[in-house]
């Protein structure tokens, strides 16, 4: 892929645009998805800046090349336009989050090998300015790419579950629960997630965010697809679907909240609306609490923020003993077994 020459009309329209439709995110620098232009030209000096798609995206994009368009055009020229300010920046894209998305779903390490074949095949095949002509319409349409059908050599397990993915699919399916019992008021369905939560995990701000959200029908926040629904695996399918949202974020944190020591910084990439809430609502002032405290009622909220700072003082994580993984998969039967059905 070839370096993209813009004129400062289109540089300004590309900047304005990522911000308004507020696709990009990171805690320090676009909490909200909106960035300072001349702050992250200055971070691009100081660190590699690398951008991590969420698995819509990468979808997307994949489609995108495959097929010449997309049925959905805000969602090709979003991506268009992701894309284009990703290349003028010369900010590398890093797809490890929806390739371990692809991996775990399918259960097969050679298809996200062979989507990563792909996305490397999209950036050898496709001149940088196609991106911005997409993105501003002058075209409907992108050459059709000849996809790779093996798999990209790399040591990389992409098939393997890890703990942060387990550890949401859990609690999402404590929340099923929780959301298919009709006698529980919603302060009631959130002080037993909490609960439930400190005694057998590690806490997720971006978990409590997303429920405190869902149990108060914040606009745009879903509970897990077909939590409703007889069948159980359409219910598990939705918790599992739920879980990679958070896990985008729980697993991206890590690296974040460490990024000081390192010359490399991660900025997310998404267009969900559900995932934007949470995220604009994970990194305010105050966080989770603040989420709180703006769903629920002064004294429902009271309760909430007690039983937390209960839970806090001389908190002992749970012993996830020398296998943490078998100790997930134990509390995901379980949890399992007790939906409702």
């Amino acid at each position: 892929m070839n370096l993209m020459v813009l004129d400062t009309e289109d540089i300004e329209w590309v900047w304005k645009l990522i911000e308004k439709l507020q696709l990009i995110f990171h805690p320090r620098y676009a909490a909200e998805g909106k960035m300072v232009y001349s702050e992250i030209m200055r971070l691009r000096h100081e660190k590699n800046i690398l951008i991590l798609f969420d698995r819509n995206l990468f979808i997307g994009l994949r489609d995108l090349a495959s097929y010449g368009c997309l049925k959905d055009e805000k969602e090709m020229r979003i991506i268009a336009l992701v894309m284009t300010w990703a290349l003028m920046n010369n900010f590398p894209i890093a797809p490890g989050l929806a390739l371990k998305e692809c991996g775990t779903q399918a259960k097969s390490d050679v298809d996200a090998k062979i989507e990563l074949a792909v996305f490397q095949k999209i950036f050898d095949y496709y001149p940088s300015m196609t991106w911005l002509k997409l993105a501003e319409g002058e075209i409907n349409s992108i050459p059709i790419c000849d996809v790779p059908k093996t798999p990209y050599e790399i040591d990389v397990d992409y098939e393997e579950e890890d703990d942060h993915f387990l550890m949401h699919f859990a609690e999402m399916l404590h929340l099923v629960t929780l959301l298919r019992n009709k006698e529980l008021s919603a302060v009631e369905k959130m002080l037993d997630f909490l609960e439930w939560n400190y005694d057998n995990l590690i806490i997720s701000e971006s978990a409590i965010v997303y429920v405190a959200m869902l149990l108060t029908n914040q606009n745009g926040v879903r509970g897990p697809k077909n939590y409703n629904s007889n069948n159980i695996d359409k219910i598990l399918d939705g918790c599992r679907n739920q879980a990679w949202d958070l896990s985008y974020i729980s697993s991206w944190s890590t690296v974040y909240y460490n990024e000081d020591k390192y010359d490399k910084i991660f900025f997310f990439a998404t267009n969900d609306l559900g995932l934007k809430r949470i995220l604009v609502n994970t990194f305010a002032d105050t966080k989770a609490i603040r989420c709180i405290e703006c769903c629920f009622s002064k004294r429902e909220a009271g309760r909430i923020l007690a039983l937390i700072e209960q839970k806090q003082m001389n908190r002992m994580k749970p012993d996830f003993g020398k296998n943490p993984k078998k100790y997930f998969y134990e509390l995901i039967r379980m949890e399992s077994e007790s939906l409702i059905l």
